[in-house]
C-alpha cells in the first residue's frame, strides 16, 4: 500500500530544519511525522538535487515532479488538486 504524499508546505519545512541542522528524528518530532518519512523525503530531495532555500521559482507542480521523476503523472494530478483547492480556498 503506498502511503499518502506529505504536502509541499511540510515538504518545505522538512527541507527548512534540515538546514537548521536538527536530526531526521527531531524533524519528526516538529512535523508529527515518521523519521522513515523524513528520511525519505531528504533522500529524494538529495537525489533530486534540491537544498535549502528551494528556488523561488520552483511552484508545487515541479516540485512533485523533481520529487517524484517516476511517476511524473500522479506528481501533476496531486499538484493540479493542490491548485485548484487553494483556488477554493482564496474566493
Amino acid at each position: 500500500m503506498s502511503q499518502e504524499r506529505l504536502s509541499v508546505s511540510k515538504i518545505r519545512e522538512v527541507l527548512r530544519l534540515k538546514h537548521s541542522q536538527l536530526s531526521e528524528r527531531a524533524i519528526s518530532r516538529s512535523c508529527q511525522i515518521s523519521h522513515s518519512t523524513v528520511h525519505e523525503y531528504l533522500k529524494r530531495a538529495a537525489y533530486a538535487g534540491l537544498s535549502w532555500p528551494l528556488p523561488e521559482d520552483l511552484d508545487e507542480e515541479h516540485l512533485y515532479v523533481r520529487l517524484y521523476p517516476e511517476d511524473k503523472q500522479a506528481a501533476f494530478k496531486v499538484a493540479e488538486a493542490i491548485r485548484i483547492s487553494r483556488k477554493f480556498t482564496r474566493s
